[in-house]
């Protein structure tokens, strides 16, 4: 069998792996992956990786794949807010606000990137809210979207963080 039949067989198992819960398998049939890869599963395939990393406790592993997916299109938005979401797990709390910040303002009209834009502006207002910052946490809860899966909850924290201003 050719590598590049393996490498796409170890990464969609690592997939399979990982959905069912055992992040440990996952990285072992990653680690199996050498040599050419499949285009068509390259940024996929790295973001996995991160996601297992993640999954592990490995944060700092996962920021470094992530920082390398940031331009691919494919993953427009996903990788933005997994970049913030590692950032914070790795205590590097003002650049995961900065990343963020960017992932809540990425700009589709893809749906599953609007949700994971609304979202990336939800945990923005709402750690912003906790470290009492009311201004900018209002800011990021007026850009979730009022017809996406947080317009409520959006709604409800841009209330109390007006509250909380006056």
């Amino acid at each position: 069998m050719e590598q590049p039949v393996k490498n796409e067989a170890a990464y969609r198992l690592a997939r399979i792996q990982f959905q069912k819960d055992q992040p440990e398998d996952a990285l072992h049939s990653l680690e199996r992956i050498q040599g050419t890869v499949p285009d068509n599963i390259k940024d996929d395939l790295e973001f996995l990786r991160a996601n297992v990393y993640s999954a592990l406790g490995r944060p700092a592993d996962a920021v470094e794949v992530l920082k390398r997916l940031q331009g691919a299109e494919s993953l427009k938005g996903f990788a933005a807010y997994n970049l913030g979401i590692a950032l914070l797990q790795a205590d590097h709390s003002p650049e995961a606000l900065r990343q963020l910040e960017k992932a809540g303002q990425i700009d589709s009209r893809v749906s599953a990137t609007a949700a994971v834009r609304d979202k990336s502006n939800m945990v923005l207002g709402s750690l912003l809210f906790e470290s009492k910052q009311y201004g900018p946490a209002q800011l990021a809860f007026d850009r979730v979207r009022l017809d996406g899966p947080y317009s409520n909850r959006a709604l409800l924290s841009t209330g109390w963080a007006d509250v909380h201003r006056t």
